[in-house]
């Protein structure tokens, strides 16, 4: 379990990859290139160790460039037929997470939504809710060394305009500008 909880710490971008657990620095040094392994490596981790592995083992995890404010979401429903079944899908962003403790984080998140949905079986209750904080509560009882699951994510977000031709660019990391 230490070694769970220092692998999931060692995302972080603020821990010095000196300091990393070995699993986690192909994922701090190559991110664009792992980050879909990650998300589902996570979403095993905290299946397992947050959710005794009541959930499915596997999940949808759509990359959706279309959520430019939120870092991820979950859409839990109903499967169309005679039998009905619960299911989640969780959709991040590829433009807000821009490193792997985001990922992990929100993951985390969404995950509370789905268990919220799919092992407390409360599909009325607000996105937010009693349920919902109870599991996040669980999880952070869980990985207390991770970051608090908050309601929303405070990722800082920055636009750079051309004062030429007004190209735009949008980025959600933390730049410092150089002025030549």
């Amino acid at each position: 379990m230490l070694d769970i909880q220092i692998f999931l710490v060692s995302l972080s971008p603020d821990i010095n990859l000196n300091r990393c657990h070995p699993d986690a620095l192909k994922y701090r040094k190559d991110f664009e290139v792992n980050k879909e392994e990650l998300a589902i490596k996570l979403y095993q981790i905290f299946n397992k160790e947050c959710f005794n592995s009541e959930m499915a083992q596997t999940i949808d995890i759509i990359w959706n460039s279309n959520l430019t404010k939120a870092a991820g979401q979950t859409k839990n429903f109903f499967t169309p037929g005679g039998i009905r079944t619960r299911k989640s899908i969780i959709e991040l962003s590829p433009l807000v997470l821009s490193d792997s403790g985001r990922i992990r984080d929100t993951i985390l998140h969404e995950m509370c939504h789905s268990a919220t949905f799919l092992i407390s079986r409360v599909s009325s209750e607000k996105p937010h809710g009693k349920v919902w904080k109870n599991w996040a509560k669980k999880a952070m009882d869980k990985f207390p060394k991770l970051p608090k699951i908050e309601v929303s994510h405070s990722y800082k977000r920055f636009a750079f305009k051309c004062d030429g031709c007004d190209y735009q660019i949008k980025t959600n990391n933390d730049l410092s500008l150089i002025h030549i």
